[in-house]
């Protein structure tokens, strides 16, 4: 049950990129396109801990990629 929710969430950033999509909005709503990039950065990070369970290495990975220097859940 518990990776049926993960897999259900993890589309969810997905979905708001695609609407929102960043990487068009134009130079004029740069404060636009630094709040979509903000939100989409801590989904990203919400859901590395999500898949924890599950993916504990990619999770560490991305976890690291984030810039974080300490273990989600212990060391691997």
């Amino acid at each position: 049950q518990a990776y049926q929710e993960r897999l259900r969430l993890s589309p969810l950033a997905e979905v708001y990129r695609a609407i929102e999509e960043a990487w068009k909005v134009s130079k004029t709503v740069r404060e636009l396109a630094a709040t979509v990039l903000t939100v989409a950065i801590r989904l990203v990070d919400a859901l590395k801990v999500i898949f924890a369970p599950s993916l504990p290495f990619t999770s560490q990975q991305v976890h690291e990629i984030l810039g974080h220097t300490r273990f989600i859940a212990g060391p691997l």
